[in-house]
């Protein structure tokens, strides 16, 4: 069940990287999977994501994805000419 959400999801995210960003930003899906691995992991291992928030502030696994993830995104709009459509 969360296996086929978490594709779903990635997959809504690899086409609105692409559309809205340009193929370019495709670089940060590893990050995003990464991600999702991650808080399934913690789901099926430790019982967490019943607050997924709490989750992610008490993971570092997760919060270094996320950090990496925004790092990634802000280099790649700011240097890397991956900005939003219509800019």
């Amino acid at each position: 069940r969360i296996g086929a959400s978490a594709v779903g999801a990635v997959g809504a995210y690899a086409a609105y990287a692409v559309a809205a960003h340009g193929i370019v930003f495709l670089v940060t899906l590893p990050l995003v999977v990464a991600g999702f691995v991650r808080f399934g992991w913690l789901v099926r291992r430790r019982d967490a994501g019943v607050v997924p928030f709490e989750s992610l502030l008490a993971d570092g696994g997760l919060l270094a994805c996320g950090a990496a993830w925004g790092a990634g995104a802000a280099g790649l709009v700011h240097w890397g000419g991956a900005a939003p459509a219509g800019w």
